[in-house]
């Protein structure tokens, strides 16, 4: 198995790096995609227009797939880092008993 981390565990390891942000910060970046959403959605009701309400539902549907389809993919590079850092403290630990 070969040990070194590829560019994209590299990145992942070094944005857990980064100093923590505010939760004000990390929720911009939700806010960005459900409040139009939300906001049709509540438009649509009002107007009784239930096209825009489904419109405004398929929207939040895609990003909430988006999302996870994200989370897994890193999920998993993330459990490659760990895989590889286990194995170099096993190495470390038999060479150092």
């Amino acid at each position: 198995m070969n040990n070194a981390f590829n560019e994209e565990e590299r990145q992942l390891i070094a944005s857990y790096l980064l100093p923590t942000s505010k939760w004000c910060e990390r929720s911009t970046w939700y806010v960005v995609y459900i409040l139009p959403s939300a906001l049709f959605a509540l438009f649509g009701l009002w107007h009784r227009d239930y096209a825009a309400t489904l419109v405004a539902y398929l929207a939040l549907f895609v990003t909430t797939v988006w999302f996870l389809s994200y989370s897994t993919r890193y999920s998993n590079c993330f459990r490659s880092i760990l895989m590889k850092y286990e194995s170099q403290i096993n190495a470390l630990r038999s060479e150092h008993p």
